[in-house]
């Protein structure tokens, strides 16, 4: 199974430092937490599998983190099929 990473200008852009953790077992969620911010500023990343071969998606995301300064990212690597 693949590692997950969160790459964004709240952490220099580096794809490989900040590793995403598996919600339980199998799941395919991930999730990462990142505090300290700035109250409600919008922030740019992307989830990367460690390096810049691999991103998704192609575009930036992005998100506003809450009035603390905290944010959680998270990311489901799962295949569905209607």
């Amino acid at each position: 199974m693949a590692a997950y990473y969160v790459a964004g200008d709240f952490q220099g852009w580096d794809p490989g430092s900040s590793i995403m953790t598996e919600t339980s077992p199998g799941s395919g969620i991930w999730q990462e937490t990142f505090s300290g911010l700035g109250a409600n500023v919008r922030q740019e990343f992307k989830i990367t599998q460690g390096s810049w071969g691999t991103d998704v998606p192609a575009a930036n995301s992005w998100l506003y983190s809450d009035s603390a300064g905290d944010v959680t990212i998270t990311f489901d690597s799962n295949t569905y099929a209607d």
